[in-house]
């Protein structure tokens, strides 16, 4: 399952409301604090150096961290939600 490292109400929210339209599950841990010294910055560190949210964690261990990504890799994974790439749609999407 994917772990979405983030803080409630943070950049991390638009990665979450896509998993959640997308029917994708997905585990929320709660990283607030990571913006100072601590426990919450120590373990994001471990995943993504830049101690950024939203940080993803995908089944296979690989680590996403840009929100943009996220939701490309969304439409990957659910490819009914948007117009295919090559379609002229697709520009408009």
């Amino acid at each position: 399952m994917i772990k979405v490292y983030g803080v409630p109400g943070w950049g991390s929210t638009i990665s979450e409301l896509m998993l959640t339209l997308a029917d994708i599950p997905y585990q929320f841990v709660d990283v607030s604090g990571f913006d100072h010294e601590g426990a919450s910055r120590e373990l994001l560190k471990t995943l993504n150096p830049l101690c950024q949210v939203p940080t993803l964690a995908l089944e296979n261990d690989e680590i996403m961290t840009e929100t943009a990504a996220i939701a490309f890799m969304v439409l990957d994974r659910r490819p009914d939600l948007a117009p295919p790439v090559g379609r002229a749609e697709r520009q408009q999407f």
